[in-house]
């Protein structure tokens, strides 16, 4: 693991906790990124398949979905800091067993705007059928049944913010 990557959970972890929502902007990093935790990546074989992809972004985004798998299985709770201060690239020099072993402090930001996004992301990458998705919904928010979503409002703020990245 590298040095900085425990403070950096750590200090999205307490922000959460502070804030008690998701920024728009984390929440756009969210949604790059849940879907890696939830998605599976079959073999490519098309010609045209891999001309989209770089062999190099995709054992990157494969790799990135082992660690958030792992994060999943092993500490559920952890997964929204750990997604938002652990980036794909980053992943391939983080170590969850290393990362479990020092973390102390367990994230205690969820409430129903936090489910929101989570839902929205969800749905919108079409996980939200998924048992491990609604497995992980319930541990998180064991009183709560999934949301009908975010407003339209945020929906387009969240795709601002995702183009003005792509620049």
């Amino acid at each position: 693991m590298q040095p900085g990557q425990q403070k950096r959970i750590s200090d999205i972890a307490s922000k959460l906790d502070i804030e008690g929502n998701i920024s728009y902007e984390h929440e756009a990093i969210l949604n790059e990124r849940l879907v890696l935790a939830f998605s599976s990546f079959p073999r490519r074989t098309k010609k045209i398949d891999r001309i989209h992809v770089s062999a190099v972004e995709r054992s990157m985004r494969k790799k990135a979905s082992i660690i958030y798998k792992e994060v999943l299985r092993c500490a559920p709770h952890q997964l929204i800091p750990v997604i938002l201060a652990i980036s794909p690239w980053a992943c391939k020099r983080f170590n969850v067993r290393e990362y479990l072993a020092q973390e102390r402090r367990a994230f205690s930001a969820l409430n129903r705007s936090i489910q929101n996004v989570l839902d929205y992301v969800a749905r919108i990458h079409g996980f939200d059928q998924e048992a491990a998705s609604h497995q992980w919904i319930n541990t998180l928010f064991p009183q709560g049944a999934n949301s009908q979503g975010t407003s339209m409002k945020r929906a387009n703020k969240m795709q601002q913010i995702k183009g003005s990245r792509d620049r």
